[in-house]
């Protein structure tokens, strides 16, 4: 409810003028200008280009951190960082790269917009006409919502403040809006540029929200209470009379499950999890569909569908190969209305998966294909591409551009995916598959993890978290294997250490980033997963990547925009500039001693800044990506 409050507070904002500039012409959203607060008539604002009155807010903030950005504005030379394509407009505000109508509406413009996961930013629209300022500040609304986004609130929620307490207003013929730590400073900036002198409305100040209830993870993820299942009249109990079954001797009955989650995750969804006898299968009948799942190392979660209409009634059992099924445990359940538990927690929605398999929402169109490319996208992107290694090729560089891509874990594991979205599965060439032949036609290198992936998917050690959405770090040892193999062709001394310098191990930990977005509290599963030892002392120091003990990444381990160097001497090893997502933390302390420099650009920053490369000469350029996030460096 807080993020409900935020928006309507923002919605208020946006009406009411957050300052005044007395005598000049000021406009609301979507309003009709109107004089000067002092009652003369509106005066003319300062006829200025968009990007001063951007580097004007922008300088209230020198000497501070800033996230990293571009700062896009009308007139920057084709080819150049600050040169904004017209189809960027569109992807903006829906992630589609085409040309938004109210690019024909501006004279002027200004994007200083974050790489990544960040949500400090300034924009300045400036119309042709007044009359076309409410088109001009709904883009930038549309802007908003799609800044806060799933992964803002999940990969860097200390910027969702920023975001979510954006401020749009509009002045003479510019629209603007202001995503910063300080607004206030920033409004100032722009009015003294303007020539008018700030009046805050002390009534139009945001008011305070309540604090979100905190949990032990580093992320927001409320806790959704669990709708009240109440007993049904009239429902026919005979239903729970145990069917015949053959007598065991005593002591070969399955243990009874211990229920640790119990809640609705959909209107029509009910979610229940705990422990178990190691190696229990997990049976649910009375639903929409029966549901048996394989416990993991004694946990277990299923999500079951029940009637869409009417009463379900659940019974939950847990059997052992060669044991007699545990005692029931029983459920009355009725569909529920407003269940909003992924919209509350402001986050992902999730896939639970049978066997203690689950995955985010955003690995469903590679799975059924929906996020396919059309011809004339996967030219744009060859072009796109090729671009990148003509201009480094135009700086005197032979520096190789690779792309170390890492599957998608829903695709991999597709025999635990839920029969609802099982049968909706594409089988044809997918995104990744388009992805690799654009890259391969631009002259990049893919080094395609799926078939190494595929080979250990049931190892004794795991490659992928079943609780959390990253690979683990055996996984990513074979990316890095596969990416080391590859460049000791050019660089014999680059060659990935012998697997004798690392010790593999598995233990229990709390759960990961997955299951804390369906709102459960720490204690309540864990995992036994894998992790690794060094047996060297990597540049730097071992990074112990992990939030205590558990599965969930501490991204601000790593990243941070850095440069490493290897501690080894008489090698002649390569340099490295990495862009990457959150899929390189895990491969992170693998990789230090093996490049004589590498520059870690910050996570989430996919942009391609030729200068800033040029300037390092490194002798590979690396993205190093989850399948799933294709779509994040595609039009970069």
């Amino acid at each position: 409810m807080a993020k409900t409050r935020s928006v309507a507070l923002l919605i208020i904002l946006t009406l009411a003028l957050p300052f005044v500039f007395p005598g000049c012409s000021v406009h609301t959203r979507g309003g009709d200008a109107t004089p000067g607060g002092d009652g003369a008539p509106a005066a003319e604002v300062a006829d200025l280009p968009a990007k001063d009155i951007a580097d004007a807010a922008m300088a209230a903030f020198e000497g501070e951190e800033l996230p990293p950005m571009t700062r896009y504005h009308h007139g920057a030379p084709e080819g150049s960082s600050g040169y904004f394509e017209p189809e960027r407009s569109g992807w903006l505000i829906s992630g589609e790269m085409q040309a938004d109508p109210v690019m024909d509406l501006l004279s002027d413009f200004a994007f200083y917009v974050p790489n990544g996961w960040y949500a400090f930013e300034v924009d300045v629209l400036k119309v042709k006409d007044s009359g076309s300022l409410p088109q001009a500040t709904a883009y930038l609304e549309a802007r908003r919502e799609r800044q806060d986004s799933a992964d803002l609130h999940f990969y860097n929620p200390a910027d969702v403040p920023l975001i979510e307490n954006a401020r749009i207003f509009t002045v003479g013929n510019y629209a603007i809006m202001l995503a910063t730590p300080d607004n206030d400073k920033a409004q100032e900036a722009i009015a003294a540029l303007l020539g008018g002198k700030v009046e805050i409305k002390a009534e139009l100040l945001s008011a305070p929200t309540e604090a979100a209830e905190k949990t032990e993870f580093t992320f927001p993820v409320e806790s959704v209470p669990v709708v009240d299942v109440e007993p049904v009249i009239k429902v026919d109990l005979s239903i729970f009379e145990p069917a015949h079954k053959e007598e065991h001797p005593e002591g070969e009955k399955t243990e009874a499950p211990t229920v640790t989650v119990c809640k609705y995750s959909r209107n029509t969804m009910f979610l229940l999890g705990g422990s178990c006898e190691e190696g229990a299968v997990i049976s649910v009948k009375g639903g929409a569909e029966e549901i048996n799942s394989k416990s993991d190392y004694g946990d277990w979660l299923v999500e079951v569908p029940i009637d869409p209409k009417g009463v379900s009634a659940l019974t939950l059992t847990a059997a052992v190969p060669g044991k007699a099924p545990s005692d029931e445990i029983k459920y009355i359940v009725r569909p529920q209305k407003g269940i909003t538990l992924f919209e509350d927690s402001g986050v992902f929605g999730v896939i639970v998966g049978n066997d203690y398999f689950s995955w985010f929402q955003d690995c469903v169109p590679s799975f059924t294909g929906s996020d396919l490319l059309k011809a004339g996208d996967a030219e744009k992107l060859k072009e796109r591409y090729a671009k990148k290694v003509a201009g480094l090729r135009s700086k005197g560089l032979d520096t190789e551009i690779i792309v170390l891509l890492i599957p998608s874990p829903m695709r991999l594991y597709a025999e635990h995916v839920p029969s609802y979205l099982k049968r909706k599965q594409h089988t044809g060439a997918t995104l990744a598959d388009q992805f690799i032949d654009a890259m391969n036609g631009a002259g990049v290198t893919v080094i395609d993890l799926r078939e190494v992936m595929l080979e250990h998917k049931y190892d004794e050690f795991k490659i992928f978290h079943r609780t959390d959405s990253h690979w683990s770090d055996y996984g990513a040892y074979f990316g890095y294997v596969k990416l080391m193999e590859y460049i000791a062709r050019k660089f014999p001394d680059a060659a990935p250490r012998p697997p004798s310098d690392f010790e593999f191990y598995n233990k229990k930990v709390y759960f990961g980033d997955i299951y804390a977005t369906l709102g459960l509290e720490r204690n309540v599963l864990k995992e036994y997963t894998t992790f690794v030892k060094f047996k060297f002392e990597p540049p730097g120091g071992f990074r112990y990547i992990y939030d205590g003990n558990s599965v969930v990444i501490n991204h601000n381990i790593t990243n941070k925009f850095q440069t490493t160097e290897s501690n080894l001497t008489g090698l002649n090893l390569p340099s490295a500039y990495i862009i990457r997502d959150s899929f390189c933390g895990p491969i992170f302390n693998f990789l230090t001693d093996r490049f004589s420099k590498i520059t870690w650009q910050a996570m989430w920053d996919y942009s391609f800044n030729l200068d800033r490369i040029s300037k390092l000469a490194p002798d590979y350029v690396i993205y190093i990506i989850n399948e799933r996030n294709i779509k994040n460096i595609m039009h970069q």
